[in-house]
């Protein structure tokens, strides 16, 4: 559906966005007459995918569209996000998994936290969603680690369409966000 193609550039796409990759040649046309008029400087980030294996399977976006369903989230490093929707609210726990190359646990708290802030920021947004959300990071004893990382959590924010209220970290490690769902 070309409008939906349309609708969709039209809400999520930022200049941080190095490609915009369409497999249909009505739809290319049709975005390639979009950028031209609303975005000039951005159409030479819109691309045809003509290669014969599909678009879905050359970027894998089919188990990543699945991964959506699941309840959780493997980081890079190991650690992992579980995240249970419930009626009122949304709870997501941080797992540093079985990490231990950091000298410290205050140091590998600080880094599968600011890992699982930035993957916990986009699932927000992949699964659009909404509510109430509590964050249970890995504990950290030092206030400046703290800081951090609730910095951190509201820089990746500013990259959701979505309005948002976050709540300082507690003394547990516990971030509270209200977040707008936008639309479905």
């Amino acid at each position: 559906d070309t409008e939906l193609v349309l609708r969709t550039v039209r809400d999520f796409f930022q200049p941080d966005i190095r490609r915009v990759i369409v497999d249909d040649k009505t739809v290319h046309a049709r975005l390639c007459e979009f950028f031209d008029h609303v975005m000039p400087r951005f159409r030479d980030r819109l691309e045809l995918y003509e290669d014969p294996m599909p678009l879905f399977q050359r970027h894998d976006l089919e188990y990543q569209i699945e991964q959506l369903a699941s309840r959780v989230v493997h980081l890079p490093s190991g650690g992992s996000l579980i995240i249970e929707p419930t009626e009122g609210m949304t709870a997501i726990d941080v797992h540093s998994g079985k990490l231990v190359r950091e000298a410290s646990p205050e140091d590998l708290a600080l880094k599968t936290n600011q890992e699982a802030a930035v993957e916990l920021m986009r699932q927000l947004r992949l699964r659009d969603l909404g509510g109430i959300i509590v964050v249970d990071f890995i504990d950290m004893k030092a206030e400046r680690h703290r800081r951090e990382l609730e910095s951190l959590v509201r820089e990746e924010s500013r990259k959701d369409r979505a309005q948002m209220v976050i709540l300082p970290l507690s003394q547990f490690c516990l971030l509270q966000i209200a977040r707008q769902k936008p639309r479905p």
